[in-house]
């Protein structure tokens, strides 16, 4: 026999690592440091917006990348 012998695959079927919260924020955050960085790109939400630019800035989203899928809002 050669190499290593396979192994089954049932073993991606246990329980995973519970997500860390705190890493997940790190990573966005520094893919969104990245865009602006790198490609001068702004990533912000919505509701972190001042109140005169996020309507004009939600509409103009809309319009060019079409609406917001039915549950948007709870991923805020």
């Amino acid at each position: 026999m050669r190499g290593q012998p396979r192994i089954s695959p049932i073993y991606n079927l246990g329980p995973k690592p519970a997500p860390d919260p705190d890493r997940a924020f790190a990573r966005i955050w520094r893919w969104c440091r990245d865009l602006w960085v790198l490609n001068g790109t702004i990533v912000v939400k919505p509701n972190e917006l001042p109140d005169h630019l996020r309507q004009p800035m939600v509409d103009w989203a809309n319009d060019n990348y079409g609406e917001q899928k039915n549950g948007a809002e709870k991923h805020r």
